[in-house]
C-alpha cells in the first residue's frame, strides 16, 4: 500500500485525475494509491484506526468531486486495472477503473461483448447510469442487468463476494444503486455503514456477463459542426429522430477542440 502524503505527490494525486476543473479546496488526510484488494482493505482499516471517513475515486468524473473530502482517507483505484475474461460462461471480471475499451479487446477475441455499456473510455460504473445505457436497450436490456456479481470491501474492512446466492442484498443494491456505486462518491463512514445512503461498501471488482457479438456488428457515424451552424445541425438531427429505428442512439454534444477556442458540436449516431 502506497500512501501519498508528501506535498508534491499529495497535490498531484489529489487533483490530477479529477475531471472537473473546479476543484474544491478539500484536503484528505492522506491518499492511498490502491493497486490490489489488500490495499483497499488496509486503507479502510487504517481509517478505522484513525477514526476518519473513507472517500473513493475510480474514474474521477464526479461533477461534484465527491472524492475530495476534508479529514478523510482517499482510496484512489485509478491505477488498479485488471481484466480476466472466462470462457464457457463468458464472464469478464474487471476492477472498477478499467475502461470499456480495454474490456472489449479480450472480449472481442472471443466474439463477445459487454452489452449497453457505451463509450470506450467509460468505466464500469457507467453501466449503472441510464443516460449511458440506451444502446441496444430494446434488444438486450439495461447494462446493469449484466452485472452478475460484485466484490466489495465493507466499512468494517471485510472482503465479500456478492451475487444472487450470497450477500445477495448487496448484489441487488449494487445493480440498483446508480452511477455513484464505486466512482467518486460521498465518503464512507467506517463507524456507521448505514450512513452511506447509496451503497455501504467499496466495489473493487465487477463480474459482467458477456453476450455473443452481433453478426451484423455495430455501425456509427460522427459529424462535427462549428457552433455558428447550431440551428442547421440541431434542425437536421431533430428531423431524423422520428424516422430512426429504436436501436439507434442519437447524441449531440458541445465541446472545445484542443486547438480551437470556439465551441464545436458533435453529432453521434
Amino acid at each position: 500500500m502506497r500512501i501519498l502524503d508528501n506535498k508534491a505527490s499529495y497535490e498531484l494525486a489529489r487533483c490530477s485525475r479529477v475531471f472537473n476543473l473546479h476543484r474544491p479546496k478539500h484536503f484528505p488526510r492522506a491518499i492511498i494509491d490502491a493497486t490490489c484488494v489488500d490495499d483497499v482493505v488496509a486503507g479502510v482499516k487504517l481509517a478505522i484506526q484513525q477514526n476518519c471517513q473513507v472517500a473513493v475515486r475510480s474514474g474521477g468524473h464526479s461533477i461534484f468531486v465527491w472524492s475530495l473530502q476534508n479529514d478523510s482517507l482517499l482510496v484512489d483505484l485509478g491505477n488498479w486495472k485488471e481484466i480476466v475474461v472466462e470462457t464457457g460462461p463468458f464472464i469478464a471480471k474487471v476492477t472498477s477503473s478499467v475502461t470499456k475499451g480495454r474490456v472489449e479487446q479480450p472480449a472481442q477475441s472471443l466474439w463477445s461483448h459487454v452489452p449497453s455499456w457505451t463509450l470506450p473510455r467509460r468505466r464500469p460504473w457507467g453501466i449503472f447510469a441510464p443516460w449511458w445505457s440506451r444502446l441496444e436497450l430494446s434488444k438486450l436490456g439495461w447494462a446493469c442487468e449484466r452485472v452478475i456479481a460484485v466484490e466489495v470491501v465493507t466499512a468494517q474492512g471485510e472482503l465479500l463476494l456478492c451475487n444472487e446466492k450470497q450477500n445477495e442484498e448487496l448484489c441487488w443494491a449494487a445493480r440498483g444503486s446508480g452511477p455513484r456505486t464505486c466512482r467518486s462518491a460521498p465518503p464512507l463512514n467506517t463507524a456507521d455503514s448505514h450512513s452511506f445512503r447509496v451503497f455501504p461498501a467499496i466495489v473493487t471488482r465487477f463480474h459482467l456477463q458477456l453476450l455473443p457479438y452481433l453478426s451484423a456488428g455495430f455501425l456509427s457515424s460522427t459529424y462535427v459542426y462549428p457552433s455558428a451552424l447550431y440551428r442547421q445541425a440541431f434542425g437536421w438531427i431533430q428531423s431524423i429522430v422520428p424516422e430512426a429505428d429504436e436501436d439507434t442512439e442519437i447524441v449531440m454534444i458541445a465541446f472545445y477542440l484542443d486547438s480551437e477556442h470556439d465551441i464545436c458540436l458533435k453529432l453521434h449516431l
